[in-house]
This record gives structure tokens, C-alpha cells and sequence, in this order.
């Protein structure tokens, strides 16, 4: 588990923000970056639990997600930086496996809805 973000690539008919729309505040997401092709949500205050982000682009028929946890200083200093800044929501390994497994299963209904499978 060497990569700091699960990463999918995938096409999509028609315009798929209004599921994203959608997904998002039924999460708990709220929009942290926003463009024409491109939106970032985040998920918690970052200070007692780390913040989990969901980084979508669109573009031609086309698009990336991309999810990860992102540690609080408290939480790397504990671990005495054991645990990275960024990490997967992806399964495996033994580093935040509570928010990684969090992670996966608030991405999951979001790629169901675009027709895709789940984050394991």
C-alpha cells in the first residue's frame, strides 16, 4: 500500500455532478475547492480526527476520483510519524484503519451512483 490516494479512472454518461451533488451532503461532505471541471469535498474539522477528501475531475466523457485521509499533527506526533499525512481509504496494512475503512464506505455509494465498483 504504497500510494497515498485511491485513484480511479473511469467514463461517464452525461453530467455526473448532480449525483455528486447529491452524494455529498448526504456524507457529511462539504465542498472545499471548486471549478468548472474540477471539485475537491472534505469530510471533518481535521483537529481530533483526520479529514477524509474526495478529489473529483470531469472532463470529455471522462473522470478521476480520488480519496484519501489526511492525519492530524496530534495523530502523527502519537504515532511518533509512523503515520503519514496522506493515506488510502484503500484496505490494507494496519495504519488508520478506522478512517480509512470510514473513507471507503462514505466513496462507496458515490461510485455505485456513477455506475462504477466499490473502493475494497
Amino acid at each position: 500500500m504504497a500510494d497515498k490516494r485511491a485513484v480511479r479512472e473511469f467514463t461517464v454518461d452525461g453530467d455526473p455532478w448532480a449525483k455528486v451533488e447529491s452524494w455529498a451532503p448526504s456524507q457529511g461532505y462539504a465542498v472545499a475547492e471548486q471549478g468548472d471541471e474540477h471539485r475537491r469535498y472534505s469530510k471533518g474539522t481535521g483537529f481530533w480526527t483526520g479529514m477524509r477528501n474526495v478529489d473529483l475531475s470531469h472532463s470529455g466523457g471522462r473522470m478521476r476520483l480520488e480519496a484519501w485521509c489526511q492525519a492530524t499533527l496530534a495523530a502523527r506526533i502519537l504515532s511518533l510519524f509512523i503515520l503519514p499525512a496522506e493515506i488510502t481509504i484503500e484496505s490494507g496494512g494496519f495504519k488508520a484503519v478506522l478512517p480509512r475503512k470510514l473513507g471507503r464506505e462514505e466513496v462507496n455509494p458515490l461510485l455505485e451512483a456513477l455506475g462504477q465498483p466499490p473502493i475494497e
